[in-house]
């Protein structure tokens, strides 16, 4: 059951990233490219993190460094 649960909710932060990244791509177009970039990178790496609490807070165990998303958190 908790497999299917964290399924459901990676299914979920994968469905919204690309709405994430396209905000980024427009809330940061004034930067340059590199910088860009990095700036959609740390959105992506915050998403990752919210993710994380969320499911803690559903419950699933994660690994505390590492989230299946694969950023890592420590």
């Amino acid at each position: 059951m908790e497999q299917r649960k964290l399924d459901e909710l990676h299914a979920k932060y994968l469905f919204i990233l690309p709405k994430i990244e396209l905000h980024g791509s427009i809330y940061f177009r004034h930067l340059s490219p590199d910088r860009k970039a990095d700036a959609i990178q740390e959105m992506r790496a915050l998403a990752c993190y919210a993710d994380h609490q969320i499911m803690q807070k559903e419950g699933i165990y994660l690994s505390p460094t590492r989230h299946r998303c694969g950023c890592r958190l420590a």
